[in-house]
This record gives structure tokens, C-alpha cells and sequence, in this order.
């Protein structure tokens, strides 16, 4: 059987050096691909005969902007001085351009990146001190010594910082947390004639041959052989999307090793408005308590939430289980993130994290930031009326919480013999309203 490849495609210009060195560290990180580096002009895709499951890396200037421009499918997961990578599918570019890389920005923060980079990194050179400022308020064109630093750093950004490892995921069906959302999501025969009749699809992301497809009032996932493994109407759109990146062997979304724990009196919910979601699952817990036929699958709106709160679909999303998620604010806003288009998930993540002084750590991505952050986005401080308001309700949604979670315990002991979705829809409620009555709790000081 023929092994797949990455193919590192470069320019015969002075970035050739560092595609090379691209290639010889993923040699190392990839056994299972045979790594091929080839002159963009000696670059023929019929004579390497590439295949759908290949990988092709354009380095440097092999992949000119107006391409890029031209196709509008590269999705840039980081851009920052100059330097670049992104990726459509199988399709990867990695890019540093000096025009990018602003006078000011080169002085007053790139010298500190590339000094923060060596100390990782001994083999990132720093800039050089004294440079004559060109036209447009770019450094110096024709400055090799900044392409080496960009290109240097660059290589450990894509390689180290989750970069190679997000482009080189491959979809694995037999995913835990692929199979649990989609024995959530609606399977009734009235779906297949509408998505046929279906004309315009929009497809969301392409990797290793799977899509994500919307149009009309549905979703579907799609195999490499174009067949439907997942579909629903647009009221389901949140699970289709989970499992869709719950495909894949990579976790995209991962926690640090250590979180710290909420400094203590920090508040969770700011405003009424922060609540509405909790008041949202206790009116779902009421359901599913007087009606004993009830599963997530027709909890609307709450299905990605309850779905989430199972450890293996956590665990696919931000590591560890349920365990990582730690308040119920933290699963809410997961279901949220995973709602965003797939060409803005990196950045909202980042972004998310900059709330809080986060963003990437060391490669991995903080979804379950510190909640205070999250809530408080945006709200403007209560006065005292408002805040009594809010003490109010907190306390009476505890009681309500308290009350509901009390039930669902009753509920799960009375129907032992019911079946595995009932079971499962009773034990994700029992758990989401454990993390609400701690999060009210800690807001409450008790």
C-alpha cells in the first residue's frame, strides 16, 4: 500500500533553507508520511501523484498572496508580524512578509517576541538593533536578517503551537464523543426527502475529505465517499457542528494542564441577563420530570449543552472529562464556541482567552477560562437596587436548582429499567444541575 505524503513546496529564494528545515522536524513528528520537498517550479502534482489523503505545505513565496486572494478558501489560524499560516483542507501556507511587519510594531514588540522566542528557541535569531525605515512604514525590504528571524519562529509557531497537528488531523468516525452527539441528533425519514430536495448547499470546512454542509433549514455531514452520516434540521445545528470536530483524532480544543480555581468572592453571574441560561435548563429539567418519554434529542436548544456534559464529549473538546468543564457556565459557553463558524473558531478562542490575560499557552488552547470573565463581558456595573435584584434571583433559581436536581435523582432511581437514552438525558440534567447549584453557591458565599 502506497504511504501517504506531505509535500513541502518552496521557493528557490533564501527561504529555501527553512522549508528544508520545516521538513527534516517533520520527519521526526510524522513517521507514518513520507516527506517530499520540491522547487515550486519543479512543482507537477501529476508526476508525484497526489492523492486526496496527501498533504501539501506551500512555504514561503511558493504560494503567491494573489492566489490566496484569487481562491478566498485559506482560513489563517495565526497572523502576527508579518508571519503567517493557514490552511483549506489538505492545502497548507505558511508565509512571512516583511511588508507586513510595521516600523513601530518591528521596535517596540517584535524585538521582545523574538527575545521571548530564544529562550526557547536558541535557533531564532533577534533582529537587528538598527534598521533604515522604508516606504509605506515598513522595515527595510531586502533585510535578510528579519526574514530569518520570522521564518526561524515561524517553524516552532506551526510545529510546537498546535498549527501541524490541527492541519494534520485525520476523521475517525469510531470517536467516542462523535458517536454520543450523533445518537442525539433527530433521525426521522421526513429529513431525507428534505435535504434531497435541498438545492444550494454552503460548505462550512473540508478536511481529510469530510464535510459540513448547510442549506435551507438542515445540516448534514458528509464521508469521503459523499455519503450522509449526520443530519437534521437547523434547530440541531449546534450538535451537527460538535460532532462534525468531534471527527477527528486531534482534540481541537484542549485546557491547560492546570487551571487555577476561582479566586474566592469572585462573582460568576454579573447581570440578570447572565442567568437566562440556567433558567433555561430548569424549565428542561421540569419537562423531563413529567414526562417520562422525554430524551436530549428533543430538548432543543439544550441538546448541546446535556450532550456536553458527558465525559467523553467534554473530554474531545476541552480534555480531561467533564472534570475540566468545572462550573456550568464554562459548558454553556463550550456549546456556544463550537456554534461559531469553523473559519473563526481560532481566533474566538484566542480572543476569549484575552479576556483574561490567556489565549495560547504553550500551544493549547484555555476554553474554560475564568467564568467571572465570560459573564461580566460587557455588563456594566449594578447599582445597589440591581444587585439586591440579583442576590434575589440567584436564590431563588438555587432553591429551584435544589429542587429540580432532588427530583431527577428520584426520577433516575424510579426508572432504572428505562431505556439508555431516557437513561442517559436523566443522568446529563442530574449533572449540568450540580454544576448550576455550585456556581450559585460560590455566588451566594455558601
Amino acid at each position: 500500500m502506497e504511504r501517504k505524503k506531505i509535500i513541502i513546496v518552496v521557493e528557490n529564494s533564501p527561504e529555501e533553507e527553512y522549508g528544508r528545515r520545516l521538513g527534516d522536524k517533520i520527519r521526526i513528528k510524522s513517521a507514518n508520511y513520507d516527506v517530499i520537498v520540491r522547487y515550486a517550479k519543479n512543482f507537477d502534482e501529476r508526476t508525484l501523484a497526489i492523492s486526496p489523503l496527501d498533504k501539501i505545505i506551500y512555504f514561503g513565496e511558493a504560494r503567491k498572496e494573489k492566489d490566496w486572494e484569487k481562491d478566498k478558501k485559506t482560513r489563517w489560524k495565526f497572523s502576527k508580524f508579518g508571519m503567517r499560516y493557514g490552511w483549506a483542507g489538505n492545502v497548507c501556507t505558511i508565509y512571512a512578509s516583511l511588508d507586513d511587519l510595521k516600523w513601530k510594531d518591528y521596535f517596540e514588540e517584535f524585538r521582545n517576541y523574538c527575545e521571548n522566542m530564544q529562550r526557547i528557541y536558541r535557533d531564532v535569531p533577534l533582529p537587528h538593533k538598527n534598521l533604515v525605515k522604508a516606504a509605506g512604514d515598513a522595515v527595510a525590504k531586502g533585510e535578510r536578517a528579519t526574514y530569518r528571524c520570522q521564518y526561524s519562529a515561524l517553524i516552532h509557531e506551526f510545529l510546537d503551537w498546535g498549527g501541524f497537528d490541527s492541519f494534520m488531523a485525520e476523521a475517525d468516525p469510531r470517536n467516542p464523543a462523535f458517536v454520543k452527539i450523533v445518537q442525539q441528533l433527530p433521525n426521522r425519514e421526513e429529513y431525507n426527502a428534505a435535504a434531497a430536495e435541498q438545492g444550494l448547499w454552503n460548505t462550512e470546512e473540508t478536511r481529510d475529505g469530510y464535510r459540513l454542509q448547510k442549506g435551507g433549514g438542515y445540516f448534514r455531514i458528509l464521508d469521503r465517499e459523499s455519503k450522509v452520516i449526520a443530519w437534521g434540521d437547523r434547530s440541531y445545528e449546534k450538535l451537527g457542528e460538535m460532532a462534525f470536530f468531534a471527527l477527528f483524532k486531534e482534540p481541537f480544543f484542549k485546557t491547560a494542564e492546570q487551571q487555577k480555581a476561582p479566586e474566592k468572592g469572585k462573582i460568576r453571574y454579573k447581570t440578570l441577563e447572565s442567568l437566562e441560561p440556567i433558567d433555561g435548563i430548569l424549565k428542561e429539567a421540569d419537562k423531563g420530570i413529567k414526562d417520562e418519554s422525554r430524551m436530549i434529542r428533543d430538548s432543543g436548544k439544550n441538546a448541546a449543552i446535556l450532550v456536553g456534559s458527558f465525559p467523553e464529549v467534554a473530554g474531545c473538546f476541552i480534555g480531561g472529562g467533564i472534570g475540566a468543564v468545572g462550573s456550568f457556565l464554562a459548558l454553556y459557553f463550550m456549546g456556544s464556541v463550537i456554534g461559531l463558524s469553523a473559519a473563526g473558531i481560532t481566533s474566538a478562542l484566542a480572543a476569549l482567552g484575552a479576556l483574561v490575560g490567556g489565549g495560547m499557552v504553550a500551544g493549547i488552547f484555555v476554553l474554560a477560562v475564568p467564568i467571572a470573565a465570560l459573564a461580566g463581558a460587557g455588563a456594566i456595573a449594578v447599582g445597589k437596587i440591581n444587585k439586591k435584584k440579583l442576590e434575589t434571583e440567584k436564590e431563588r433559581l438555587l432553591q429551584q436548582a435544589i429542587e429540580k436536581q432532588n427530583a431527577i435523582m428520584f426520577r433516575i432511581k424510579a426508572e432504572v429499567n428505562a431505556v439508555q437514552e431516557r437513561a442517559d438525558y436523566l443522568a446529563s440534567l442530574n449533572t449540568v444541575l450540580k454544576l448550576i447549584i455550585k456556581d450559585l453557591k460560590a455566588d451566594l458565599g455558601k
